[in-house]
């Protein structure tokens, strides 16, 4: 059986850091959690003052999602058990 995997994005400011928590919660409770750093932020590697868009900003997080395997996407209009 597939464990839910939730996927935490930061706001602006932060990175994955401001997590941490939420994340040993959700995995001692048995789910798959994968805290993402965008561009130019928390220990992504990029400078900041090059992020010039959102695109670019997003980059990290959008690669993620694309790699998640199609049948484990839920998309708005799905129910969810």
């Amino acid at each position: 059986m597939a464990r839910e995997h939730f996927v935490l994005v930061h706001g602006e400011g932060h990175g994955s850091w401001c997590w941490f928590k939420l994340r040993w919660l959700l995995e001692s409770s048995g789910y798959q959690v994968t805290c993402i750093d965008l561009a130019g932020a928390g220990v992504d590697p990029t400078d900041p003052n090059t992020v010039r868009s959102f695109e670019q900003y997003d980059k990290p997080l959008l690669d993620l999602i694309s790699a998640i395997p199609e049948d484990e996407k839920v998309y708005p209009e799905q129910e969810i058990d």
